[in-house]
């Protein structure tokens, strides 16, 4: 054989050679091995001879085998997965559409591989998917395109959208897709991966749950009012009492920073804060004069009733227990259960100084107003005596700044 090379290549038949064979060894492993031919001249350019040059290679021949191995073996997982995929090449062709996607989206894998028209299988008029907008690096028109969005929080350079599609495989959809990049060895992008997960049957359910709640919440929010009037109407010098020491404790909530959610507890409470008061007799409540004791002690059950017919509705907030702390005081001076300090619920203590401030700035039965500012006088000398100081403040900034009226 080399001799046959060496005659080839002095009659120019051939002038170099470079090929790889496989070799076994005593032992019946194979060896790879890379052989180049080189001619040797003398210093008149006569062919001398040639020199063969054999390297091994097996250990690069069989990571390569390994790498390529790895890659048919990843596009089989892709191909096979469940979950929706597809991948575009650096130039945002499609190299892989699966199975689960062509089921989702009606399209066939040979109507879009190689092409670059996967977007028609998402939307009505040509605009990039999530994995376009991997491969341009661009996200500053994200926001425009996708109803929820947001970079991958575990994937570097991903990204996350969500929304609602007219038509995917004929009917409308919520899809949510997950995109993110794929490098080389060298850090150069080379793909991007697209998953895709039709949640739509339980994005109607959470539309619906949530329209129940909303149904729930407005009926609730009239039982509420309904309650609230039934004890208005008994004590007309109190008619419009509750909604004025609602509005205000809701304002002092958010002035404290409260959340919402909180802050809609506080005003369910506050509204029926003195519902217990239907059990006094309303000639208690409408007496112009002087309480005597025992119709004193009549007025003070109103919070103990005003729980106990409120503790078996299954409120999402402790409703019954502001109700009946809301004549406590931070000092352990107030009633029915002489609470001081935190041990008193907060939203009661809130409740608590609108409350008075409402009592004093507007009329009553058994003298005319005072005003609002001798109202605001009786929280200023009495904070962290009988309410809450960080309560009080609020209320006070309230009032200096001029922003809040009762309506």
């Amino acid at each position: 054989d080399a001799r046959e090379r060496y005659h080839q290549k002095l009659t120019g038949k051939e002038i170099s050679r470079s090929e790889n064979r496989v070799y076994l060894r005593k032992d019946g492993s194979k060896i790879h091995v890379s052989i180049d031919d080189v001619l040797e001249h003398d210093k008149n350019g006569v062919v001398t001879g040639i020199r063969t040059t054999m390297v091994d290679i097996t250990a690069r021949k069989l990571a390569e085998d390994e790498l390529v191995e790895q890659k048919e073996l990843s596009i089989k997982l892709l191909q096979s997965s469940t979950a929706p995929t597809f991948v575009l090449d650096a130039d945002h062709r499609v190299i892989i559409w699966n199975k689960a996607c062509e089921e989702l989206t009606g399209i066939k894998e040979p109507a879009v591989i190689n092409t670059s028209v996967h977007w028609k299988a998402f939307y009505e008029y040509e605009r990039p998917c999530l994995a376009d907008i991997v491969i341009d690096g661009r996200i500053d028109n994200f926001s425009n395109l996708y109803a929820i969005y947001e970079k991958s929080m575990i994937l570097p350079g991903g990204l996350h959208g969500e929304g609602w599609f007219k038509n995917i495989g004929g009917r409308e959809r919520y899809l949510v897709f997950d995109a993110a990049p794929v490098y080389n060895s060298k850090g150069e992008l080379i793909a991007a991966i697209q998953t895709l997960r039709d949640i739509t049957e339980h994005k109607r359910a959470e539309e619906e749950l949530g329209q129940s709640f909303k149904k729930l919440r407005i009926t609730l929010e009239e039982t509420v009012n309904a309650l609230a009037s039934t004890a208005e109407k008994r004590d007309s010098y109190t008619a419009g009492h509750q909604h004025r020491v609602t509005q205000l404790a809701c304002a002092i909530a958010r002035e404290m920073g409260l959340p919402e959610d909180k802050i809609e507890g506080l005003r369910v409470a506050a509204t029926l804060h003195d519902i217990g008061k239907i059990y006094v007799p309303a000639e208690i409540l409408n007496k112009p004069g002087k309480l005597i004791d025992l119709e004193m002690g009549l007025i003070k059950i109103h919070p103990k009733i005003g729980y106990d017919i409120l503790k078996m509705i299954p409120f999402s907030w402790p409703v019954a227990q502001i109700v009946l702390q809301h004549h406590e005081r931070f000092d352990g001076s107030g009633y029915p259960l002489g609470l001081a300090g935190e041990d008193i619920l907060l939203e009661a203590r809130i409740v608590g100084v609108a409350d008075v401030v409402e009592a004093i700035a507007f009329h009553r039965p058994y003298r005319p107003n005072l005003g609002m500012e001798k109202a605001l006088e009786e929280i200023s000398k009495n904070r962290e005596i009988l309410y809450d100081p960080v309560v009080a403040d609020a209320c006070l900034r309230l009032f200096a700044r001029n922003e809040f009226t009762f309506e």
